[in-house]
């Protein structure tokens, strides 16, 4: 009985745990999705530095998990890609609005994907957000705890 309790609790304590981020797709292309954290430097008001901490191949039908190092705001870039590995020259940017667990779920196809999730887990940024300086992104990688 002991036994039976202890299993339960280090089950029901592990989702807890869990800061994952679930990246699923389910579309006919292959994607590269890569993952944005807040950089070290955002003394400045006007645009937020955003770090990129892993970039992955997910092919259809493939999921990977993704665990920030500190809880952070994390944006998410997602690319169809062509048989080539090139990028097809459609970008989304997603924004999570909440801390993980969360789990997002890619559909459709090259030339147009959607995204699932749970709700208000996630929004789409605009491209006038993107192209206007209010984020700065760094393609710069690191091997370090965030890239798991």
């Amino acid at each position: 009985m002991a036994l039976i309790c202890v299993v339960c609790v280090i089950t029901l304590g592990g989702c807890a745990w869990d800061k994952s981020i679930r990246f699923t797709n389910v579309s006919s292309s292959w994607v590269q999705v890569r993952f944005y954290v807040r950089g070290a430097s955002n003394s400045s008001r006007s645009s937020m530095e955003l770090v990129g901490r892993r970039t992955v191949r997910i092919e259809p039908g493939g999921s990977i998990s993704y665990t920030p190092y500190r809880a952070d705001l994390v944006h998410v870039q997602v690319e169809p890609v062509t048989a080539s590995w090139q990028p097809s020259g459609r970008q989304y940017w997603l924004e999570l609005l909440r801390e993980p667990p969360v789990n997002i779920v890619a559909l459709g196809n090259s030339s147009k994907l959607t995204f699932e999730t749970g709700p208000d887990a996630l929004a789409i940024i605009p491209a006038r957000e993107i192209t206007g300086g209010r984020f700065k992104y760094t393609l710069a990688e690191s091997a370090g705890p965030d890239s798991h």
